[in-house]
């Protein structure tokens, strides 16, 4: 129950542990190391699925020094599936979220039964990920009443919509470093490619919280 709970709260989007069956294996692109796994004598296994509809990049409780001109929605859950009253400035729990299909999955490794926190944590995508974009100006303009809605943000000048074939995230609590990198391309140029990734630090405080410190959060399109 303990994990449970705290994989609420451990990456960036909250994050539900349902199972804990092995994985079969660690592919190339998990960043979990042969070292990592020998000396765990636990690997939590998939599924770890967002328990929320979408996700913005970065969340509140990140520290980020640069900022992008792009503001990326993750839909970390089938986009055909979430209900178009959502409020994408919203950060509560939504009970309907369960019932999509999750694209991102991922696992845990624990040094031992008794750790407070896990070695390691692992995101990956098990299906292409929808992606929005809309740029900063557009994204204040949009939560000036704070409410960003579905077709608020789908009617901005600036909205671009895309598909990630490529998503790959990582915590390490060991060394204090995280990651994120996504790729893909836009749906109505799919000549157009884009790439949303930084590389950050995780600076815990007293209480047992953290923050994540992204020097530079980058979205490109090329």
């Amino acid at each position: 129950m303990f994990r449970s709970l705290l994989s609420l709260c451990l990456c960036v989007f909250l994050f539900a542990c349902n199972g804990d069956s092995l994985p079969t294996a660690v592919d190339s692109q998990s960043g979990a190391s042969a070292s990592d796994i020998a000396k765990s004598p636990r690997i939590d296994g998939a599924p770890i699925s967002p328990v929320f509809f979408n996700a913005l990049n970065p969340v509140p409780f990140a520290e980020v020094k640069e900022w992008p001109d792009w503001v990326p929605i993750i839909f970390y859950r089938d986009m055909a599936c979430v209900p178009h009253d959502i409020n994408f400035l919203s950060s509560e729990f939504d009970l309907r979220s369960v019932s999509c299909r999750s694209r991102v999955d991922g696992f845990m490794i624990w040094p031992d039964d008794s750790s407070a926190l896990p070695q390691v944590v692992v995101e990956r995508a098990t299906e292409p990920v929808d992606m929005w974009f809309v740029t900063m100006e557009d994204w204040y303009a949009a939560a000036e009443d704070d409410i960003v809605g579905w077709d608020e943000l789908r009617a901005a000048p600036s909205f671009r919509e895309g598909i990630a074939d490529f998503y790959h995230a990582r915590h390490n609590f060991v060394a204090q470093t995280f990651s994120r990198d996504i790729r893909g391309s836009l749906s109505a140029a799919p000549d157009t490619r884009f790439r949303m990734h930084f590389v950050g630090r995780l600076v815990f405080h007293d209480d047992g919280s953290f923050t994540e410190v992204i020097p530079r959060f980058i979205v490109n399109f090329y």
